[in-house]
């Protein structure tokens, strides 16, 4: 075995970041079950009151992170590790209480336009006029 292998099996960080990588396994595993219940509960408040929860907006915000933040971590993509090891992420509310979007500046409102139609008209052809021909093949000059 060369010195490289050897010295990267022993050393101790390699394995405690498995042993993290597992918990945050098992966290992400939990996590996925509160984003489906989010899902759900929101879609069930949006049937009956025809309104977004603000509450379970947030939230939703927050636990998405959390799990973009895990999924970094898993990937090798950053060493910082995600709740509970640091701080938990705090998102402003992506969407008001009445499911319009809402961010620091306004988005630009759509405007509603006709919808182009595709117009048929006949395409007007300029003809010259010619004398009619002479039997001769010879044309009139008039």
């Amino acid at each position: 075995m060369s010195e490289i292998l050897k010295e990267n099996i022993t050393r101790a960080e390699v394995w405690m970041r498995l042993l993290y990588m597992l918990l945050f396994g098992m966290i992400y595993g939990v996590a996925k079950f509160l984003v489906v219940a989010v899902v759900v509960l929101q879609f069930g408040f949006v049937l009956l009151s025809a309104r977004t929860n603000a509450n379970l907006l947030r939230f939703g915000a927050e636990l998405s992170h959390f799990v973009y933040q895990i999924l970094l971590y898993l990937s090798f993509n950053t060493e910082l590790r995600p709740f509970p090891f640091s701080d938990w992420p705090s998102t402003p509310t992506l969407a008001d209480t009445d499911g319009s979007a809402s961010s620091k500046s306004p988005a630009p409102k759509a405007t509603s336009r006709p919808r182009a139609t595709r117009k048929t008209t006949k395409k007007k052809v300029s003809r010259k006029k010619v004398a009619p021909s002479r039997a001769d093949g010879k044309i009139d000059a008039s």
